[in-house]
């Protein structure tokens, strides 16, 4: 008989990522055929009341992808939930921070769910890239300095002296600046984009938001729990 691996989804109210999350991880699992393994999915909240029911929010945008989250309930994350669970997925970096707070014994099976669906090995790929960009911004703009550091000292000396010319000056300088974020501006706009995928790890509340931001939330969280159950599968394989 195949083992049998329970996935506990966990975020604060588990009227929201959590509960949208678990629905769309045995969605993939039952009707995509993926569930050979025999995993058992649940979520729970952090700070759940139990029994409440899925958002509304949460409702309409799982429906429109066929999935029915009328009968979800909220549940209250317990100890004995962490204990039974063999991969514990959260929305955020908090979520996960409280469950190794409140059970160190858990680490090595708890991971925000982006970490785990991407793979670590990748999210640190992605983190080398960013301090690589960073360091060659600032190679760049050493460099910049070095090559103008006479013409913007001067400039600066000008500034000091010629009181009278100093809306000039300062259109000179503004200028200098320019040039320096042009430098750079390619490293500075794809340095930007890496952070973001790189260290924003977190799946957003959409909690008291209009129902656009769940719909956001739910594509957000289907990626990733697609990409965990895959990588959980081929473990298992």
């Amino acid at each position: 008989m195949t083992e049998r691996k329970k996935i506990l989804f966990v975020c604060t109210g588990n009227t929201c990522r959590s509960s949208m999350a678990e629905a769309l991880a045995k969605y993939y699992l039952t009707n995509k055929g993926k569930n050979k393994a025999n995993i058992v999915v649940c979520s729970a909240g952090t700070g759940a009341v139990a029994n409440d029911p899925a958002s509304y929010e949460a409702r309409k945008v799982m429906s429109e992808l066929k999935i029915d989250l009328e009968k979800h309930r909220a549940k209250a994350l317990t100890p004995a939930l962490i204990q039974e669970a063999d991969l514990i997925l959260t929305m955020t970096q908090r979520h996960k921070e409280h469950i190794l707070n409140f059970a160190p014994e858990a680490r090595g099976k708890v991971f925000l769910l982006k970490e785990y669906g991407e793979g670590t090995e990748k999210i640190k790929a992605l983190q080398g890239e960013v301090q690589a960009l960073y360091e060659e911004i600032q190679r760049k703009k050493r460099k910049f300095f070095q090559d103008h550091q006479g013409e913007i000292l001067a400039l600066e000396e000008k500034k000091k002296k010629l009181l009278q010319d100093l809306q000039e000056v300062e259109a000179e300088l503004d200028s200098w600046e320019r040039k320096l974020d042009k430098i750079a501006k390619e490293e500075t706009t794809k340095l930007q984009k890496l952070e973001e995928k790189a260290y924003n790890l977190d799946v957003s509340d959409p909690f008291g938001y209009p129902v656009e931001y769940y719909r956001t939330c739910r594509d957000e969280l289907q990626d990733c729990v697609y990409k965990a159950m895959e990588r959980l599968l081929e473990k298992k394989s």
